[in-house]
């Protein structure tokens, strides 16, 4: 199960003392550690339902804190919207002075903890699970995980509950798949990673190591890795049994069934890599199938640990080696 922790701050315990010039005479006395707390998480995440999960509250009982809170501080602070909320100026002048007076609570205190801690702590990574599989292994060993004292906790989950727990900040870093860039997230890297045909080496498509078009996969068997890639596959009849496609939920469920019955896989460039290093496939790039969008993303204003950083580096040292490869599959990427 999660932990619901607030990702990149302390709670605002003993804050109040240092709020004096914030607000004027006599309204901050009656503030709340908790009232400052939750209007704080609410500002960054712009939305009631994911302050309330970040900090483990329910939606009513967040609304009704942050009432209480803008009444007694004199005005509204954020507009209600169908989706969200929108932060008013009062609400952005008060924010500056709360990150301005943690900041200066926080920064040394953090600062002394990872000196004393250096190599031990805790990291939670949440990754689709073509990412979970082929990507998140590379970087835990190159980051020498097993000889730390770190606790490392992969959550595999759809790219969609990937973006929601980075928005509410449960996790530390997550690995996605959008079109789209999504909101109340920091994104670190954006990139498209293209597909490819994983061929067992017994097949007769494996004499080439080339790139290939979809049109010369119309007369394989092929298990897809998705519901999105099938129905491709099935419009454009692609696939010796186009009307019944072979699917598979994931990534390597598809390939290890595309194994078993000497089929081709698609996967991406991520899985492709992975695989041809271990086991007896090659892959070949697709030229006419769009790449899958891949995102790097951490929570908003999230105080980054050394542990969470040092992973970052790794990872992304990993996806420029990833990148080179399918640079050097396929020439016109």
């Amino acid at each position: 199960m999660l932990s619901n922790r607030v990702i990149g701050a302390e709670p605002a315990i003993a804050l109040l003392s240092h709020l004096q010039s914030a607000v004027p005479e006599g309204k901050l006395k009656s503030f709340t550690d908790r009232e400052i707390e939750i209007f704080r998480t609410v500002f960054l995440t712009r939305s009631i339902s994911a302050a309330g999960l970040r900090l483990n509250l329910s939606q009513p009982s967040v609304s009704r804190i942050l009432g209480e809170f803008e009444r007694k501080f004199g005005c509204d602070l954020f507009i209600r919207k169908s989706r969200g909320v929108k932060p008013t100026r009062e609400a952005k002048v008060f924010f500056q002075e709360v990150e301005r007076r943690l900041e200066v609570m926080t920064s040394l205190q953090e600062a002394a903890v990872q000196i004393v801690n250096k190599e031990r702590g805790a990291l939670l990574v949440g990754a689709n699970i073509g990412l979970s599989v082929s990507l998140v292994p590379r970087v835990l060993r190159d980051m020498g995980i097993a000889q730390k004292s770190i606790s490392v906790k992969v959550h595999t989950r759809s790219s969609v509950k990937v973006i929601e727990y980075v928005r509410a900040g449960l996790i530390d870093v997550g690995l996605a798949s959008s079109e789209h860039q999504p909101d109340g997230v920091t994104m670190l890297h954006d990139f498209v990673m293209p597909f490819f045909a994983l061929i067992p080496r017994c097949h007769d498509l494996a004499d080439d190591q080339s790139g290939l078009e979809l049109s010369e996969l119309a007369g394989a068997n092929i298990v897809a890795p998705s519901n999105d890639v099938a129905e491709m596959l099935r419009v454009r009849r692609i696939g010796q049994k186009s009307s019944v496609s072979l699917m598979a939920d994931t990534f390597p469920s598809a390939i290890a069934t595309a194994e078993a019955i000497d089929a081709v896989s698609i996967v991406d460039g991520f899985m492709a890599h992975s695989f041809t290093q271990k086991r007896d496939f090659i892959a070949r790039p697709i030229l006419d199938m769009a790449g899958l969008r891949q995102l790097v993303i951490v929570p908003i204003a999230s105080r980054q640990s050394m542990i969470a950083a040092d992973f970052i580096d790794n990872l992304q040292r990993n996806i420029d080696h990833t990148l080179s490869w399918v640079a050097a599959s396929r020439p016109s990427f």
